[in-house]
């Protein structure tokens, strides 16, 4: 499933991903977020450079069962699941959030930062 993004279509799917235990990638978004749209940018190239992961998108606003799980208050907002963990990354440490996720990925399973 890598080398894309997706958007998730509900909780359900991204359970069942994170189930399967791939590093998971979720990229919490806003159609009117003008950092969100640069953010979509990045988090496009990076599904590409690590292949072995599974980048989702999900639209906060209209996805309020994700976003509450994962207590999105703020866009851009980034969780990231290795070996089954989650590890959350948003609001004003957006800039920086990206950086650690590509480390991460880059870490041996099951190493997280």
């Amino acid at each position: 499933m890598g080398g894309s993004v997706k958007d998730v279509e509900s909780k359900e799917e991204l359970d069942n991903v994170v189930r399967q235990g791939a590093p998971v990638i979720l990229h919490f978004w806003a159609s009117w977020c003008e950092a969100s749209k640069h953010m979509d940018q990045v988090f496009s190239h990076l599904s590409t450079d690590f292949p072995h992961a599974v980048f989702f998108r999900v639209e906060a606003e209209e996805q309020p069962v994700i976003s509450e799980a994962y207590s999105v208050s703020a866009v851009p907002y980034f969780v990231f699941f290795k070996a089954k963990r989650s590890k959350t990354m948003g609001e004003t440490k957006h800039v920086r959030s990206l950086p650690m996720i590509t480390i991460s990925l880059r870490l041996s399973p099951g190493t997280m930062i």
